[in-house]
């Protein structure tokens, strides 16, 4: 049975149209990707988290068109908004009162989703939740140095996270002193800094080397002098893209 010219013409029309489009690395048609859905939670003391944490990096990561996030603070959150996640960025130091929000949390990171920590989320915030820190952060922070200028230094590395982030460079923050779990998961450090109060050199981005997903940490992020620099930027995007093997 003959095709009619009407069809053999849709036919080709289409198959043109896939030529022309392309496909992605993947196999999947270019373009036709979703961004990269991130929940990020929030909020607690010492940081004006409505206006850096939300509405300054909401913007910058929305601007790429690549990434969709919703920022939210722990009492507001849900099982279902954390199941509905591809990335969870993390930066409360507040408390998750309910327990199947943090069980829904340890239950993303086990399915092979990803995480970021950033700058509150990777200090000691919850006691009686011993694995945030131990398993998911594999370490976290007690102090900082007062709050000023320092040196980041990348290691040399050229792991998608430090993508296109100078070698170096100079930024206002709390340079926190973040302390490996000996008995947490392993991370593989990044970039440093060296505290001029402690004269010791503490990870500032790093990757915890979980066994089930990809989670990054970043030290970074106390204000507008880090959340408005392009270093920090970079380095936001670049571990919400990685962890979500979008890198």
């Amino acid at each position: 049975m003959k095709l009619s010219t009407t069809i053999k013409h849709l036919l080709s029309a289409t198959f043109a149209a896939i030529l022309l489009t392309g496909c992605a690395t993947d196999g999947s048609l270019a373009g036709s990707r979703k961004p990269l859905a991130v929940l990020h939670i929030g909020g607690g003391a010492s940081h004006d988290y409505n206006k850096w944490f939300n509405e300054a990096d909401t913007a910058m990561l929305n601007a790429t068109g690549k990434i969709s996030t919703r920022y939210m603070e722990p009492q507001q959150a849900t099982i279902a908004d954390v199941r509905n996640a591809d990335v969870l960025l993390i930066s409360a130091n507040k408390a998750f009162p309910d327990p199947a929000v943090r069980a829904a949390i340890t239950a993303h990171a086990n399915s092979g989703k990803g995480m970021v920590l950033l700058h509150p989320g990777l200090w000691y915030n919850w006691a009686d939740w011993p694995d945030y820190n131990r398993v998911l952060a594999g370490g976290g922070s007690r102090g900082h140095d007062r709050y000023g200028e320092f040196q980041v230094a990348l290691n040399g590395t050229n792991h998608p996270l430090v993508k296109g982030v100078p070698a170096s460079f100079m930024i206002s923050d709390e340079l926190y002193y973040f302390e490996p779990d000996t008995k947490g998961t392993p991370i593989t450090v990044l970039a440093t800094a060296t505290s001029k109060q402690k004269n010791k050199t503490y990870p500032q981005v790093f990757v915890v080397n979980h066994p089930k997903t990809r989670i990054a940490g970043l030290t970074l992020g106390h204000d507008g002098a880090a959340h408005n620099h392009e270093a920090y930027r970079q380095l936001l995007r670049n571990a919400l893209m990685w962890a979500g093997h979008r890198e």
